[in-house]
């Protein structure tokens, strides 16, 4: 009895699958696994084509939000404010609208009387906070009269640096700045050459019998003939904590992998110990809802310590340090839970094998937004403006750099949960479609050749006669 059951021991042993090692292996190309070889050649070839298809649609998406940076310049709104009143406000007014019918690149320049922004708060609270425009331009109030006081009088403290002033906020989008500042000053430079040989003119011309006197005032401020008007830029929101751009853009894609990372770690746990089949459909759903949303509270808790250990600010908008690092976890604990709950769902409705093409999905349709300013790119992206990472950067923008309102902090937060809420309640959808394609896939025949252990072994001899 012991003999027999020794006997079926060891002929269940020899029927179960084993690792080659180097001594017994075969070539990849030997005739008893071509089979195999065969088929994985063949998914090998359709996974390139899949990712082929995938470059040219999802992958292309990033090249085409960069595409028309150039051409949508005139989409970008900057604001002219004559406080002058004389020739020169006048001038440089009419000079920088008459930039609006020009081709791009260009910005698109409007008059805003004095009285919409009677102060600097008012001017800075347009361009940061209110984000009622990009930038303004300030022409000081009674900068004429002011600059023909100075000439007769050989005032050299006349400062042609106070004439034009031009304010932004860096930190609302610095990459975007960039090209927008280059813009804006390349139209600024001839409309200040010209409003300074303009005045030049005029005043020479003006001179009659006191040229004597005038030139002997004139080298006393030379400043007030030689380029009497230039401008000085105001960045009120400077990007001067660089260490958060890490946060802000690259650190999201790291958010997503993180989530991602926790949502195929359970799935392989479950898979496992067999805890789809063995739970019911309401267990199924809660722990695979519940027990990730309790881990990413740790996670994100971690993720968010980061920024302390790399001294990055939280005090901007007044808050306590204590009181902004909680909002900015806050808004990160929301963000890996969105995520997470998005590669759950999609998990469910495309399976394991094809998850890494849902990841790329979602990190370049949020990339795509989350970097120049949607006002920057074709119409198609606005789309962003309800993306998950477009509303975590605005949000940590504004709790670093103080940029944007602090009510938008419930905007950004709002669209975020709205997002999660859709997602729970749609979650019993792709759990049971999941569940039905499991059961469907267990019911049917299996596909493929069949496995090693089931095939006729090839001897020797015939090897060498396939060879042949």
């Amino acid at each position: 009895m012991t003999s027999q059951s020794s006997q079926g021991d060891a002929s269940a042993a020899s029927d179960k699958p084993r690792i080659a090692t180097s001594d017994d292996g075969v070539g990849f190309w030997h005739p008893s696994i071509r089979p195999l070889v065969k088929a994985y050649m063949i998914g090998l070839m359709r996974v390139t084509i899949m990712i082929s298809v995938l470059i040219w649609t999802l992958v292309a998406l990033y090249w085409a939000s960069l595409y028309r940076e150039v051409e949508s310049t005139p989409n970008i709104d900057a604001a002219i404010i004559d406080r002058d009143g004389g020739l020169i406000g006048s001038t440089i007014t009419n000079q920088l609208l008459a930039i609006n019918a020009s081709p791009a690149p260009r910005l698109t320049w409007r008059s805003v009387s004095p009285s919409t922004y009677p102060t600097s708060a008012d001017v800075e609270k347009a361009v940061a906070i209110d984000f009622d425009t990009w930038l303004i331009i300030e022409i000081a109030q009674g900068a004429t009269a002011r600059l023909e006081a100075a000439r007769a009088a050989g005032d050299a403290s006349w400062n042609p640096n106070s004439v034009v002033t031009l304010t932004y906020a860096e930190a609302r989008n610095q990459v975007g700045f960039g090209l927008i500042m280059t813009i804006a000053r390349s139209s600024l430079q001839p409309v200040l050459a010209n409003i300074n040989t303009q005045l030049a003119a005029q005043y020479l011309t003006s001179l009659g019998a006191n040229s004597a006197a005038a030139i002997t005032a004139l080298s006393n401020a030379p400043s007030t003939i030689a380029n009497p008007v230039a401008m000085t830029t105001n960045n009120i929101r400077p990007y001067s904590q660089p260490v958060a751009t890490a946060a802000t853009f690259v650190g999201l894609i790291y958010l997503c992998i993180l989530a991602f990372n926790v949502v195929m770690a359970g799935f392989g746990m479950r898979a496992g110990m067999g805890l789809n089949r063995k739970l019911n459909l309401r267990s199924l759903i809660l722990a695979r809802i519940l027990l990730p949303a309790i881990s990413y509270i740790f996670l994100s808790l971690m993720f968010s310590l980061l920024e302390i250990a790399f001294e990055l600010d939280f005090k901007a908008m007044g808050y306590t340090y204590g009181a902004g690092f909680m909002v900015w976890f806050c808004f990160t604990y929301t963000g890996m839970l969105l995520l997470g709950l998005m590669t759950e769902a999609f998990l469910s409705l495309v399976g394991a094998p094809f998850i890494g093409f849902c990841l790329i999905l979602i990190i370049i349709v949020n990339v795509a937004v989350s970097n120049l300013p949607i006002e920057l790119q074709n119409e198609f992206f606005k789309y962003g403006y309800a993306m998950p990472f477009y509303n975590l950067k605005q949000s940590y923008l504004t709790i670093v750099f103080n940029v944007g309102k602090r009510s938008d902090l419930f905007k950004y937060a709002g669209i975020l949960w709205v997002w999660i809420i859709v997602v729970i309640f749609t979650f019993p959808i792709w759990i049971w479609w999941e569940r039905k394609r499991e059961i469907k896939a267990a019911s049917a025949p299996p596909r493929g050749p069949p496995p090693p252990s089931a095939q006729k072994p090839v001897t020797d001899e015939e090897a060498q006669k396939n060879e042949q």
